[in-house]
C-alpha cells in the first residue's frame, strides 16, 4: 500500500510507502489564529528526526496530493516513544514538552511560525514525510563547461 504523491508539472505518479510508526491523526481548528495544529500520534519508538510535514494541495485522486513549494517543517532530532503526542501549531509560540500522565505519554508542542493560517483552504493538506536520505552542498559549486553558465 503506497500513497501517490503528485506533481502538478509531471504526469507520472511517485508510489512510496505510507508511515506508519508516526500517525498523522489530523488537523485541527483549520483557519482559527493561534488554534490551528496539526496532531501527530507516536506508534512505535523512532528517531522524529526521520520526519518531516510538507504542505500539500489535493489533486483529483482521492488520497493524492501534491507537494507545496517552501511548505515543509523538520521537528528536530530526538527519540520518542509509543503514545507521545506532538502538537505542531502554524502560529507562532513558545515550544514545550508537557510530562507524560497516566493516560497519555509526553505532548510535545511546536510551532512553524507562518505568519497566517494555513488549512482554511479544504484543497492544502499536511503530508507526514519519511526521510531517508540528504545532500548538503559542502564547496563552491561549478559546471562542466559544455553547459550554459
Amino acid at each position: 500500500m503506497g500513497i501517490s504523491f503528485k506533481s502538478e508539472t509531471l504526469t507520472n505518479s511517485t508510489l512510496i510507502p505510507v508511515v506508519t510508526e508516526l500517525r498523522l491523526v489530523g488537523v485541527f481548528e483549520p483557519g482559527v489564529p493561534n488554534r490551528e495544529r496539526i496532531v501527530l500520534k507516536v506508534e512505535t519508538r523512532l528517531d522524529i528526526g526521520m520526519y518531516a510535514i510538507v504542505l500539500g494541495r489535493r489533486v483529483q485522486q482521492v488520497g493524492h496530493a501534491a507537494p507545496m513549494t517552501d511548505s515543509m517543517y523538520w521537528i528536530g532530532s530526538g527519540t520518542v516513544e509509543p503514545n507521545d503526542w506532538f502538537y505542531l501549531f502554524t502560529g507562532s509560540g513558545t515550544r514545550t514538552i508537557i510530562p507524560p500522565d497516566v493516560d497519555h505519554g509526553k505532548l510535545f508542542v511546536e510551532f512553524w511560525g507562518r505568519p497566517l493560517t494555513v488549512f482554511q483552504d479544504g484543497q492544502i493538506v499536511p503530508m507526514l514525510w519519511r526521510l531517508s536520505g540528504a545532500t548538503v552542498e559542502r564547496s563552491a559549486p561549478e559546471l562542466p563547461a559544455s553547459l550554459p553558465q
